[in-house]
């Protein structure tokens, strides 16, 4: 993706980046560019899987006492069973998740609320992983 900009929105860029000045730019009619890798804009632009997991959960369970353990507990067990590996998005997202089952947990385990939301989550987010 090259997005073009003029010289007057390349120059507001780098004033307030602080690395450019009217006088850095070469003449009035002087056109930049700048390149950006399609992914980075779109991590920028779109909101995270987990937070898209989370804002979804809480429509249907955000009034529920302990929503936050529970949402967080269904999402960890989402990503342990349909990351495809180290480098994914939900290998990520259980890596860093403040859920920590103990050794031999499992979603079994959890109480119905959390199995709940985790087939919610499977029905909605198994395709796109």
């Amino acid at each position: 993706m090259k997005i073009t900009l003029s010289k007057s929105q390349w120059a507001n860029i780098g004033k307030v980046a602080g690395w450019m000045d009217e006088d850095n730019l070469e003449s009035d009619s002087a056109e930049r560019s700048l390149v950006a890798n399609e992914e980075t804009l779109a991590e920028e632009e779109a909101p995270s899987l987990k937070t898209r997991m989370m804002d979804f959960l809480r429509q249907s369970y955000g009034t529920e006492e302990g929503f936050e353990h529970d949402a967080e507990a269904a999402i960890y067990w989402f990503a342990n069973d349909w990351h495809s590996g180290q480098t994914s998005e939900l290998y990520s997202i259980l890596s860093t998740s403040p859920f920590r089952p103990g050794p031999i947990s499992t979603l079994e385990s959890e109480g119905e609320l959390v199995k709940m939301m985790y087939e919610d989550l499977e029905a909605k987010f198994s395709r796109e992983t």
